[in-house]
């Protein structure tokens, strides 16, 4: 939970010191999907709520993400996700940058996929659709890592169609004979952004 409240915090710190220029956006998401490998081979449930910072050419993103693991909703296997992320726009559209990503199986206290992920990160925007590539580099006796990509696409004012998909690899580290595991996941669902910016419009 250390690293929630720790990205509360970024949060609050980098709106405290936003001049008048500085651009506030949040969105909250609810969608579904499913993931195969990690543990989990189902449907699910997703709800997200974010917030993002633009300041001439600087963009930071905060969110905050939880997965039912399965359709029922109840059993065991819910995660806890949270992000966030800094960049620099290089050129008219895109921006680069990176970033910490958190995810915890809620109920698991000894779970060894739960961690921190160091990540890097270009960012795709033009108008209506946007698009983050991500690439999550893991730290510690397990790995596991992957690329990550995020898209939204603007249905109507304020409301978007959000996809999110995944590719992960995995494996024991201080095994020596531990295989490689591969998983994947996929999530889709309608967003709606408190504040949209003109330009998107």
């Amino acid at each position: 939970m250390k690293v929630i409240a720790r990205l509360i915090f970024v949060a609050a710190l980098l709106a405290a010191l936003c001049s008048a220029q500085t651009r506030i956006t949040g969105y909250g998401n609810l969608g579904a999907g499913f993931s195969r490998g990690l543990g989990f081979n189902t449907g699910d449930f997703a709800l997200d709520g974010g917030a993002n910072f633009y300041h001439d050419k600087y963009f930071g993103e905060g969110e905050l993400g939880w997965d039912s693991a399965d359709l029922t909703l109840f059993r065991d296997g819910k995660t806890l996700r949270a992000h966030g992320l800094f960049m620099y726009q290089a050129k008219e559209h895109w921006r680069f940058g990176g970033g910490l990503h958190y995810s915890r199986v809620l109920g698991e206290p000894n779970d060894r996929l739960s961690q921190y992920w160091p990540v890097a990160a270009a960012m795709y925007e033009r108008r209506r659709f946007r698009i983050d590539n991500e690439y999550l580099f893991s730290v510690g006796s397990h790995l596991m890592t992957g690329p990550l990509a995020d898209m939204r696409v603007r249905i109507r004012k304020n409301v978007y169609f959000r996809e999110r998909f995944g590719l992960f690899f995995y494996h024991d580290r201080g095994l020596v004979a531990s295989p490689l595991f591969r998983g994947g996941e996929a999530d889709f669902g309608i967003m709606y952004v408190f504040h949209e910016r003109p330009e998107v419009q």
